[in-house]
């Protein structure tokens, strides 16, 4: 079954990224004591606290909804309640919040039009000391559903009299917070302790397969169950590739994380993949994606998948040094497809390519959702007969590794399957986000 979370980054009424205290001040938070380091927002406890308040606005209208919060607590079993994000009234005790409690327990809890409609926690303690938590609270309009770390946890309805409910059934609400509640003339109390990396408010109930998708592959990428292959992106300092749940081996990348996540190559260094050789060699169809940024003068690669034995057996996506962005396919010297960008894009901002190939038709190469170039020669991963490496940031032929990436490099996929003009575009617009912010 393919699951496309394109509709759901459509959804999102507000996305806190935490860059930079600069950005949230753009996007009409008001910041107290709060550090930003590396696209996270670090709260000390006692007077850290984000507001946006007219953001209220826009949740008076929600009768279903959901919250995903991504945090990282100081103290998992904190001495006193901490509040990651509330919703209060200023003249009132109508409120909504999602707490920490003193047990490790999250408490989420309604209340509105002067009753406590419910009130739900978890069975159990969701983090540890120091350990991020993925949470994501889910109202379809009938219920409201926990998940933690992408799975749907255990809950108990402490309170219970109007669980169809959701932020929206009071209009009298005025105040959001980020790390503390403030409701009635409280001010900002149950101050948070730690780190919040994310939090995504969305108009619409995730369904399970959603939620999970999101957890996996982190952030907002439009992941495809439909013959998915490869996805290695970095997060946190570790690569992975999501769609093989593996970490990859690193052979001297740098991985840095700058208000994202992202790899950096050095100009000398790759990933090895060849242990996913066999998972390639018999594809004669389907689409390489990643996102790039490169200034390079030379030959550079992408993605390589080739017989290190020979001089020219290899299906590569490269930047040529021109900066065009080609799909170069050759086997035992004679090239079978080479499909490129008239245009260069070794200027040094972010880029996504795609190539496509079809078995019968024709190769097509698309950068930043559109078409570039197409070709009639089909040859691909299966036009390579005996190959053995495979890499992210080089290539290798009889002469040894050649084509070293130099600068950013992330996203990498490969898909069994051709994706459709509307399809790549999708792609690119739930990722660029991260990229061209």
């Amino acid at each position: 079954m393919k699951e496309s979370l394109y509709h759901t980054d459509k959804n999102v009424l507000k996305r806190y990224s935490l860059n930079s205290e600069q950005e949230e001040r753009f996007n009409g938070c008001d910041v107290t004591d709060v550090s930003f380091s590396n696209g996270i927002a670090t709260f000390n406890g006692s007077t850290s606290v984000i507001y946006d308040n007219d953001f209220s606005l826009q949740l008076k209208s929600q009768l279903q909804g959901s919250i995903r919060i991504k945090a990282t607590p100081t103290d998992a079993t904190p001495s006193a309640n901490m509040c990651l994000f509330g919703v209060g009234d200023a003249s009132a005790t109508n409120r909504f919040f999602v707490r920490i409690k003193t047990d490790g327990v999250l408490k989420v809890t309604l209340v509105a039009n002067g009753t406590m409609q419910w009130s739900l926690d978890t069975d159990t303690a969701i983090t540890t000391d120091n350990t991020e938590v993925d949470i994501c609270i889910i109202h379809n309009g009938v219920e409201p559903s926990t998940y933690i770390n992408g799975v749907k946890v255990a809950q108990t309805f402490v309170t219970d009299v109007d669980r169809t409910q959701w932020i929206g059934v009071d209009d009298g609400y005025d105040i959001v917070t980020i790390g503390a509640l403030d409701y009635n003339g409280s001010g900002a109390t149950e101050l948070f302790a730690g780190s919040i990396e994310l939090i995504d408010v969305y108009n619409i109930g995730l369904t399970s397969p959603e939620v999970s998708a999101l957890y996996s592959n982190s952030l907002y990428a439009d992941i495809s169950a439909d013959g998915l292959l490869l996805y290695a992106n970095a997060y946190k300092g570790v690569i992975k590739d999501s769609a093989n749940i593996q970490t990859l081996t690193n052979s001297g990348t740098t991985v840095v994380r700058d208000n994202s996540n992202v790899m950096y190559f050095d100009g000398s260094s790759y990933i090895d993949m060849t242990s996913n050789v066999t998972n390639f060699s018999s594809l004669s169809q389907g689409t390489i994606c990643a996102w790039l940024k490169s200034t390079t003068t030379t030959q550079d690669c992408i993605l390589g998948f080739s017989d290190s034995g020979d001089p020219s057996s290899e299906c590569a996506l490269i930047m040529a040094a021109s900066g065009a962005l080609q799909l170069l396919v050759r086997e035992d010297g004679t090239t079978l497809q080479d499909v490129q960008t008239p245009l260069s894009y070794n200027d040094g901002l972010w880029h996504h390519v795609v190539v496509t190939v079809t078995p019968s038709d024709v190769a097509r190469i698309y950068v930043d959702g559109i078409q570039a170039n197409s070709s009639a020669k089909t040859g691909f991963y299966s036009s390579v007969n005996t190959p053995n490496f495979m890499a992210i940031g080089a290539n290798k032929d009889s002469g040894g590794l050649q084509w070293y990436w130099e600068n950013g490099l992330n996203d990498v996929r490969v898909y069994g399957s051709v994706k459709t003009a509307e399809e790549v575009a999708r792609i690119y617009n739930s990722t660029k986000e991260m990229y061209l912010k």
